[in-house]
């Protein structure tokens, strides 16, 4: 995370130290901490307004220097004073100055470095019990938390992400990457072998799904959905783990449902759909074709993955249509899909493998291919025209549990109501035919609002941090919902 965070320099001036205002501006000028970083606030509840005073200490660049000075006599408290300083900081990393301190020029950088140092753990916030932690075992898992982190830290919550690291040691190094590029200093993070260390160290834990790694990490546990494939695995039994279940629409409810544990709130992961930036240049590098239409290709890992079988049929298309592949990070970073990612480094050069590239290439894409994806939704969320492929003997991949998949999985029931190819002719059949996408829309919105999100309206992620902090206050007692718990006991008697 950036190493220079903002900081808001708070000043309590009451009248018996108003003589020492010039001594702490000063001080304040003189600190070698960037002078971009930083913001000196004062408040001055002495008799006598001294913005005169700064205006002289400063040559009248006091908004240049970042001091904000603010008069206020009368009889406000010393509790009352602090809570409108903090009220009146820009930024939740603040340091007090007083006037009968004397501090070196260093003051503000050995004082950053001692608190992000401490905060590399979730003890800094009273043994985590005003922290939220957001378990993580890949980069993708941020994308689906950041809309609703965005909202706790705007309302004062205390977050941490919990970087797994016993996961591939690809997946950690891309972990690390996207922590350097996250420019937020009230975002904490630490590595799950730091946390385990500590006895319950969160006082609320969100993550994707259950691993016995979040066993006693936390008194409350929230489930954030990050996808809708693979549903014999992701409607299965350790759902009872959770005390709460995020879910995008009334199809996960409906079937995770446990006394009222399961709650609509959206997809947030999709609310920066829904409120687009003005401008998008990040595919740039791409070097697309602007006269060309546009394929997204995103398909999934492991045995249902259609890049061996569609890979060097899809390079053909690059004749007449720009397309972009985007890998799924399993593909990436797990050694057992080397050949798979072999052939798609071959055959498909247009890639992505940054997760914050996704939409942009969603917004540009004409067409989305994919085959058993969580993806399929998401095209179908951003109203694209969705493509499945198939091949020979797909079919008996889904008996049994061998990809957690079946016939009665979302991602295989859509299959009878979205156009599917089976070889490259019948790709382009259908890429040419314009009436398949009228006749389709009204059944395409219904699986919108039924499985997608429920509300569309880029508000999700505001809903979610809602619910996990009524989860975390307001827990519900065990006898309320005395089948979840006795299941909870019953599967899960090592998680305290």
């Amino acid at each position: 995370m950036n190493s220079k965070p903002f900081v808001s320099v708070v000043c309590d001036l009451t009248q018996q130290q108003a003589h020492s205002l010039p001594y702490l501006v000063s001080l304040y000028c003189c600190q070698d901490y960037p002078a971009q970083q930083r913001e000196l606030v004062i408040l001055d509840t002495s008799e006598e307004n001294q913005l005169s005073v700064i205006e002289s200490l400063t040559d009248g660049q006091q908004i240049t220097l970042n001091i904000r000075y603010f008069h206020e006599s009368g009889t406000l408290n010393e509790a009352e004073r602090h809570d409108k300083l903090k009220a009146l900081a820009s930024s939740h990393l603040t340091l007090s100055l007083s006037g009968d301190v004397s501090y070196p020029q260093n003051f503000i950088s050995a004082a950053v470095a001692k608190i992000r140092q401490e905060t590399c753990t979730p003890q800094s916030s009273v043994n985590g019990q005003y922290t939220i932690g957001f378990y993580m075992e890949t980069a993708f898992h941020y994308q689906v938390y950041r809309p609703v982190l965005r909202h706790l830290l705007d309302n004062g919550y205390a977050c941490c992400l919990v970087i797994s690291d016993f996961v591939p040691q690809a997946l950690i190094v891309e972990m690390e990457k996207l922590l350097g590029e996250i420019d937020d200093p009230r975002l904490q993070a630490c590595a799950y072998s730091t946390a385990q260390s500590i006895p319950q160290p969160f006082r609320c834990l969100v993550s994707p799904y259950y691993t016995p790694a979040l066993n006693n990490l936390a008194p409350v546990h929230v489930r954030a959905l990050y996808g809708l494939a693979k549903e014999q695995w992701n409607h299965a039994w350790w759902n009872a783990f959770y005390h709460r279940i995020l879910c995008y629409s009334h199809y996960s409810q409906q079937a995770l449902n446990i006394n009222g544990n399961a709650e609509m709130v959206g997809n947030p992961r999709f609310d920066d759909w829904h409120n687009p930036p003005e401008e998008c240049n990040e595919l740039e590098e791409l070097k697309l074709d602007p006269k060309k239409p546009t394929l997204l290709y995103a398909p999934t890992f492991g045995a249902l993955s259609s890049i061996p079988h569609w890979a060097k049929w899809l390079e053909r298309l690059s004749r007449d249509y720009n397309v972009i592949t985007k890998l799924h990070h399993g593909t990436l970073c797990r050694p057992e899909e080397a050949a798979s990612l072999a052939l798609a480094r071959r055959h498909l050069k247009k890639r992505i493998s940054d997760h914050a590239l996704t939409f942009p290439a969603l917004r540009k894409a004409d067409f989305v291919l994919t085959d058993s994806s969580g993806f399929i939704f998401d095209a179908i969320h951003a109203g694209k025209r969705t493509i499945l492929l198939n091949w020979e003997n797909m079919e008996s991949l889904l008996e049994g549990q061998q990809t957690y998949s079946s016939p009665y999985s979302a991602d295989q029931k859509v299959r009878s109501i979205l156009p599917v190819a089976r070889t490259i002719e019948e790709l382009r059949a259908i890429l040419d035919c314009e009436e398949t996408w009228q006749q389709l829309e009204p059944q395409l919105a219904e699986i919108r609002h039924h499985y997608c999100d429920a509300w569309q309206d880029g508000k999700a992620g505001e809903r979610a941090a809602k619910a996990i902090v009524e989860a975390m206050v307001n827990p519900a007692p065990p006898q309320e919902n005395a089948l979840l718990h006795s299941l909870r006991q019953a599967l899960f008697p090592q998680a305290g």
